[in-house]
């Protein structure tokens, strides 16, 4: 390391000592930095055609071979010695061709030096852009998360060519997913430079007259996949695509579906075993999950198509009447295709176990089920031998801290307040916050109520404040006019308490000079009546509360669960049903699908992104409690 870094500094040293000699022997009014660069080629160029030029001013031949030096060193993997040479000019190059050459590079460097917002910005500098710079603009949006940005420039990619290519499609797709299961990317800034970077491609000469074009066709890109995954079941999103696809018939995807989208029409409805405790103590939570289960499968029941197939077969069984053994022969008696539950955690590794060792005794050619456990029990392996297709789904509470920590990075936050109760799921949420989180946190617990004030106030360092007040008070032996100062640095709080716990908040945080930060806390916040009081609260929150779809409505109405304690398990059955054709779906094309992307789907219980194995990823929706007390969604940008 010390050899290399000497190596740079006299690099600079000697490139620098160069520039001074030159500028010495020429008139003064040569050696200012103007655009008096002479031209060998024609006006036809590429990016790096200013690097190969001839060019009368000395200045801007020095430019040149610094930035020939850098491009030469990024070329060959050394981003640090790039930016570097780079950072050797105060300005950049007075040539408009060798400026863009600077801002290109400077963009290329700091997009493999991991900075993708510093090279959105430096791209954004370029006069004359040219569809070579496509590439480029890609790759920085894709990394800014601003998937809108990048399915503009593949547009463009694809006007230029003239035609379609599955390979193209199967990548816009790809791109699509992998941006639904990051979205901690997804700034305000990351999304502001995005914008500029997209404003900057369509001046490229080729697209100025397609710029309509280029954003419908994006966004329709967008509003498929919105559409399929956002369906509910399989049939519902062949359903969709359907309806899409007579919608929009000259679209790209419309003429030349992606392979996950042609794969949805491959598709034979699954023989389901449903393993829930349907009596003993959690008969409410067994039935409860039932019923959303079933709602789901009548979902599928209810439109009418000309060439419907049979729909999937269910059968559930008692897990308080079979041991684990039992419930695996059974499923197998029915060759299941699908395995679901059971929930108590024990239970669901008990039946894992049994049904590893079934398997393991079973040839390689044996029927193998997908096994979607409701609950989050271990890391799955799996092998040649034992081959098990896994998911663990569960609503977990860790899932909304995680949420509630991702949208607090989109908004740029970085210092907290936290204010727990001390429950058992509070300490949980905030061990996965703290997990996730690397700016500073402050931390105000209690076990009671009464006491949530006090712990406001010595987090907000006011009895701090108060202390020092009257140490002053008694070296002076006189009263002091005292009016207590708060910290200054929170920039928002995250709450882990229940509904009449936050009630209790806003006027401790009121008393406290806290009542300025904004306030974000999980769905238990929201478990109370008369909401309005919390006005403003952010809210972590499953779908079918935030922001329902018809059968989420139809579901909600029905079983009356505004106000159900048991309404998670109801989202949580729902997606079980949904979840059971997806990966049966998955298990029956994986060869097509491959394993080079997640599959995220925005179902009723939040956003779900199942990878090829173990927990499934939940995502919840993050909506802020209005001045009448109702829950109101939040639209994230997606550009």
């Amino acid at each position: 390391m010390p050899k290399h870094f000497l190596a740079v500094c006299l690099c600079i040293v000697a490139l620098s000592g160069c520039q001074s000699t030159n500028q010495s022997s020429i008139p003064a009014q040569e050696s200012n930095r103007t655009d008096t660069s002479r031209s060998t080629t024609d006006n036809k160029k590429g990016p790096d055609d200013a690097l190969r030029r001839s060019y009368a001013s000395i200045q801007d031949r020095n430019d040149r071979n610094l930035l020939q030096q850098a491009a030469t060193a990024l070329k060959a993997g050394d981003a640090s010695l790039a930016m570097a040479l780079l950072h050797t000019l105060a300005t950049p190059p007075a040539s408009a061709d060798l400026a863009g050459s600077y801002h290109r590079l400077l963009a290329s460097t700091k997009l493999r030096l991991g900075d993708a917002l510093g090279a959105g910005r430096a791209l954004t500098n370029i006069r004359g852009p040219q569809k070579q710079d496509l590439p480029l603009i890609q790759e920085i949006c894709l990394e800014l998360g601003a998937i809108s940005c990048f399915l503009e420039t593949k547009v463009m990619n694809q006007l230029l060519s003239g035609r379609y290519v599955q390979t193209f499609q199967d990548q816009v797709w790809v791109a699509l997913q992998e941006n639904s299961s990051k979205p901690t990317s997804k700034t305000r800034l990351n999304l502001e430079t995005a914008r500029s970077l997209s404003t900057v491609a369509k001046q490229i000469p080729h697209f100025q007259n397609s710029a309509e074009e280029i954003s419908n066709t994006s966004l329709l890109w967008l509003d498929l996949y919105r559409t399929v995954t956002g369906a509910g079941s399989v049939p519902m999103a062949q359903n969709a695509w359907r309806n899409w696809q007579q919608n929009n018939t000259r679209h790209p995807a419309a003429q030349l579906p992606p392979t996950p989208v042609q794969r949805l029409e491959n598709y034979r409805p699954p023989k389901i075993s449903v393993m829930l405790p349907l009596s003993g103590r959690l008969t409410p939570v067994g039935n409860a999950i039932r019923n959303g289960f079933v709602t789901g499968y009548l979902e599928d029941l209810s439109p009418v198509e000309p060439k419907r197939t049979s729909a999937a077969e269910i059968t559930f069984f008692d897990s308080n009447q079979y041991d684990d053994l039992a419930l695996v022969t059974l499923s197998e008696e029915l060759r299941s295709d699908v395995i679901i539950g059971p929930l108590v955690k024990d239970r669901a590794l008990g039946v894992l176990n049994v049904l590893s060792d079934y398997r393991s005794n079973k040839t390689a050619a044996s029927h193998v089920p997908s096994v979607v456990l409701l609950n989050r029990v271990r890391s799955v392996e799996t092998s040649a031998a034992t081959p098990l297709n896994v998911y663990q789904f569960a609503a977990a509470i860790e899932d909304e801290a995680l949420t509630l920590a991702e949208n607090l990075k989109s908004l740029g936050h970085t210092r907290l307040m936290v204010v727990s109760n001390g429950e058992p799921w509070a300490e949980r949420a905030k061990q996965a916050l703290f997990a996730h989180w690397q700016g500073p946190i402050v931390e105000a617990n209690f076990q009671q109520t009464k006491d949530l004030t006090r712990a406001v106030g010595d987090a907000m360092g006011v009895s701090g404040s108060q202390q020092r007040r009257e140490q002053m008070a008694k070296l002076l032996d006189e009263e002091l006019e005292f009016l207590p100062r708060e910290r200054k640095d929170l920039e928002a709080i995250v709450a882990f308490i229940d509904g009449l716990q936050s009630k209790a908040l806003v006027p401790a945080l009121r008393f406290h000079f806290a009542d300025e930060l904004p306030v974000f806390a999980t769905s238990q916040t929201a478990r109370s009546q008369d909401l309005d009081e919390l006005a403003n609260f952010r809210i972590a929150e499953l779908p079918l509360l935030a922001n329902p779809d018809t059968v989420a409505k139809s579901m909600t109405a029905t079983f009356d669960l505004k106000d159900n304690p048991l309404i998670e398990f109801f989202a949580l059955g729902l997606d079980a049903y949904r979840l059971a054709t997806w990966t049966h779906w998955l298990n029956e094309n994986s060869q097509a699908l491959g394993d080079q992307q997640p599959l995220t789907l925005s179902l009723a219980s939040g956003t779900l992104t199942l990878g090829q194995q173990g927990a499934i990823r939940r995502r919840l929706d993050i909506a802020v409690i209005d001045r009448r007390g109702a829950l109101r969604p939040t639209t994230g940008d997606s550009r």
